[in-house]
């Protein structure tokens, strides 16, 4: 599968950056402090060449956010949607209020209705 060139140029950027350093580990202390004392002139330059390039791509259509588009209003929710979510509210509130048909043993809570059904001792799991 071909990389994305966007890719292929971010990872020759990375493996360049790496080599750079590299070298900059591997010369001498003089030679070290040459570079860096060239760098630091050159970073001001640098630095405009990035600012050009970003007021340059701001410029361009195809770089600008999508507009977003118009909020829909909210649709109404069917009514099997909203049955449930009513539902769901009563238990919710049932279950705050303490008054759940239940046996309790400390933090484990069995309903009544699980023990009517004649199969519960069948189960193997």
């Amino acid at each position: 599968m071909p990389a994305n060139p966007f890719e292929t140029i971010l990872a020759a950027a990375g493996l360049l950056v790496c080599v750079a350093l590299l070298m900059h580990m591997a010369l001498g202390e003089r030679r070290r402090q040459k570079l860096d004392a060239a760098w630091r002139r050159s970073a001001p330059r640098w630095r405009q060449h990035v600012q050009s390039l970003r007021a340059a791509l701001k410029r361009r259509p195809w770089l600008r956010p999508a507009q977003r588009p118009a909020q829909q209003p909210v649709q109404q929710q069917p009514a099997s949607q909203q049955q449930a979510a009513e539902e769901a509210q009563r238990a919710i509130d049932r279950a705050r209020r303490g008054k759940v048909d239940a046996e309790r043993e400390g933090n484990v809570i069995r309903p009544r209705a699980f023990k009517d059904k004649p199969d519960a001792e069948d189960r193997l799991h």
